[in-house]
């Protein structure tokens, strides 16, 4: 292959799509689903072209489907475990149950991770009334219960816009006393002007208590620690980076996102440390963390890969020539 795109969230699909146009053999591996952490959004307002929102899964299926129409292939549910250069400087990853695929380039686009709560029973209520994405079929189980959304980015605000459809009231709890710095002004707005939804600030949860599901959580908040009725609990306090599998590749950032750009002594500012790996989308050291830029970045970095892939070929010629 030319280039092996790893992670299939909007930013990787949209390079499978733009690779794929612009004649390069790509194949995106994704360990899980794809769409990434943006498949777990329930409603997308401001991505330009849908005027009355879209769900992540449907936007990144679309992208799927015309990146196969280019000839881009897609592996999952399949791991990469683990990333080596050859003597060639082509590159080959390991996927899970010990197989082997390689290729010229390396497009690093794995998103980010859910960061869990420390919180006792957590595991135990996981499935059973804590969850990490509020899709339709959480929804349909807020029905006749109380939802409570802990976090304060646009992830957040969509999911309580979304639950509060089904559910009788909905929670937002945020640690900080404004939404400003993290949440879009339109969402916050209207989460502000929704009766179904409160917004408490200065506020975590403490406690779960339930049997077979989640019933109640204590919340510390202005209050002091108050007891809350809750039938779910929709955690979505932020992300890590994906990247176990670089294992010191590229260079990475205090918090581990992955540094591009001229602080990675690169030209493209998608372009790390190691040439011919790029990386794009949230794991991205300093990126938006928006569906649109991912898309964007995700588009944007082939026409720097098509450049790498095309000097290397010249490389590989000039070595093949007989002396």
């Amino acid at each position: 292959h030319d280039v092996l795109i790893v992670g299939g969230g909007p930013s990787g699909v949209a390079a499978g799509v733009y690779a794929g146009a612009e004649g390069l053999s790509a194949l995106v591996i994704e360990d899980l689903a794809i769409g990434g952490q943006a498949g777990t959004s329930s409603r997308i307002e401001n991505y330009m072209g849908f005027p009355t929102g879209i769900s992540g899964a449907d936007l990144v299926w679309r992208g799927e489907v015309q990146a196969m129409k280019f000839g881009t292939k897609f592996v999952m549910p399949r791991r990469v475990e683990s990333l080596t250069r050859k003597t060639d400087n082509s590159f080959c990853v390991t996927l899970d149950h010990g197989d082997e695929l390689c290729a010229k380039s390396v497009l690093v686009s794995t998103g980010v991770q859910y960061r869990k709560l420390p919180l006792d029973r957590l595991e135990e209520f996981e499935g059973k009334g804590i969850f990490y994405a509020a899709t339709e079929m959480e929804a349909r189980l807020c029905k006749n219960r109380h939802a409570v959304v802990i976090g304060g980015g646009n992830s957040a605000g969509q999911a309580a816009m979304f639950l509060s459809r089904e559910a009788n009231h909905v929670h937002i709890l945020v640690r900080g006393d404004s939404l400003a710095s993290s949440m879009s002004s339109y969402l916050s707005r209207r989460l502000e002007a929704d009766n179904r939804i409160t917004i408490h600030y200065h506020s975590e949860v403490k406690e779960l208590r339930g049997d077979e599901w989640l019933e109640q959580i204590a919340v510390d908040g202005l209050n002091g620690v108050e007891m809350m009725d809750c039938g779910a609990l929709f955690v979505m306090v932020g992300a890590a980076p994906n990247i176990d599998w670089l294992k010191g590749m590229v260079k990475l950032d205090d918090k581990g996102f992955v540094i591009t750009g001229e602080e990675a002594g690169h030209s493209s500012p998608y372009g790390t440390s190691a040439p011919g790996i790029f990386a794009v989308g949230d794991v991205r050291s300093g990126s938006v963390k928006r569906v649109a830029s991912s898309v964007g970045e995700g588009s944007v970095v082939v026409s720097a890969i098509w450049q790498y892939v095309s000097d290397f070929e010249s490389v590989s010629d000039q070595r093949a020539l007989p002396v």
